[in-house]
């Protein structure tokens, strides 16, 4: 699962949106920017590491790195 912000960074990633119309419907732009920027947020870092783990095992799903302090 993904947030909207996400969904409208892999459009502009794929080249199918503008910079500018992705900034027109971000829910957080000064976030947004920083994402672009590849600056990742403490909420950006906080969604990943709850997608890594399995719900209910405690698992990481295979292939992705769990960074650690």
């Amino acid at each position: 699962m993904q947030t909207f912000d996400q969904s409208i960074f892999g459009l502009l990633q794929q080249g199918l949106i503008t910079y500018e119309e992705a900034l027109r419907w971000a829910s957080n732009i000064d976030e947004f920017k920083l994402k672009v920027q590849g600056i990742s947020t403490t909420s950006d870092m906080a969604r990943d590491s709850m997608a890594r783990t399995v719900v209910g095992t405690g698992d990481t799903v295979p292939g992705i790195t769990r960074f650690t302090r």
